[in-house]
């Protein structure tokens, strides 16, 4: 039969101004790994150009009149927006007639149009050869209602699997850590504190290898075993550029009570007793409330004791992240 062709693209944060780039990108995979697949879309090649001007700048494209006319698509109304949708769907359609198509398209939760671009997308395209695989964080508080119906519409399709990725067990992330460095063995105090970090984060996981590597916080030992160099300091304190982006831009999703009871929660450390939460929120309203939903969007974690329960951060990286953004006077 005929090889299967596998495109990728990857949803960027409304504040980008591009939700659909996505598509753009899966587009874009086709038009460089073959030239069937910019051919079978030729008769398209000026709509799609005029939603995806940086299409026109491609070499492969050329040679075929993909001329826009200078015109832009409004994509803001509703009648506009599905006449976007279609057209993705025709373009995909238009590709999948020279075999079949996995179509992966990563980060959802980043778009607001991404749900419904899915759902139009499993619907249209639902009688040809084209696997979709959609990712999506679902521990955030910002779109849970768009992802939820999502599930709910698919759910109903004979064909649809969720497939819900767990965070690393220390045993999963120790086993990940060493293939990171080489298949060789990692100590188990500094897998320990690489997963109280990273809560079991595969991509914290990988950033936070990757820099104590470069600056020489872990190194290899004589019997090939992976420790913590030096005795003095935490090796973790200064987490990597990239996981402190990450983790900003998560926590900026939420709503602002949520937010700052979060970057308040800080002070009082990495796990600390509710009681104490509850004098210093004193002023907030709905604080149980507030303290749930942060619990089941992967926040924070209740610890049920003897003489009253405690909350704790879900990774070190979190904590750290949130105490770093008050300033030393709002600290104390």
């Amino acid at each position: 039969g005929a090889a299967v062709r596998v495109v990728r693209g990857r949803f960027a944060g409304a504040d980008l101004g591009i939700p659909y780039n996505a598509f753009c990108d899966a587009i874009r995979d086709v038009i460089r790994s073959s030239s069937d697949g910019a051919a079978a879309g030729a008769d398209l090649l000026p709509e799609l150009t005029a939603l995806f001007p940086v299409l026109g700048e491609m070499t492969e494209l050329r040679s075929l009149d993909s001329s826009t006319g200078g015109r832009t698509l409004d994509t803001d109304h509703p009648e506009s927006q599905t006449a976007v949708f279609e057209l993705i769907a025709r373009a995909f359609a238009r590709i999948a007639r020279t075999g079949p198509l996995v179509v992966c398209l990563e980060d959802l939760h980043a778009s607001d149009v991404a749900f419904l671009a899915v759902q139009f997308l499993v619907s249209r395209l639902q009688p040809l050869p084209i696997l979709i695989v959609a990712t999506s964080r679902t521990s955030d508080l910002g779109r849970p209602q768009a992802s939820a119906r999502l599930l709910d519409a698919l759910r109903e399709e004979r064909r649809f699997a969720a497939i819900p990725l767990e965070p690393f067990t220390l045993e999963e992330q120790t086993a990940f850590v060493g293939l990171l460095l080489g298949e060789d063995t990692v100590d188990p105090v500094l897998a320990e504190r690489l997963h109280d970090v990273s809560a079991g984060n595969p991509y914290f996981t990988r950033e936070l290898v990757r820099s104590l590597v470069e600056t020489s916080r872990i190194e290899r030992g004589s019997d090939g075993v992976w420790v913590a160099s030096g005795h003095s300091g935490e090796f973790t304190e200064e987490l990597p550029l990239t996981v402190r982006q990450a983790v900003t831009r998560r926590v900026e999703r939420l709503p602002v009570h949520e937010h700052e009871l979060l970057r308040m929660a800080s002070v009082l450390g990495r796990r600390f007793p509710y009681r104490e939460l509850e004098i210093m929120a004193a002023d907030v309203e709905d604080l149980d409330a507030i303290v749930e939903r942060l619990v089941e969007s992967g926040f924070l974690e209740e610890h049920r004791q003897k003489g009253g329960d405690d909350l704790a951060f879900t990774s070190g990286a979190l904590h750290k992240v949130l105490l770093r953004s008050l300033s030393r006077r709002n600290r104390r």
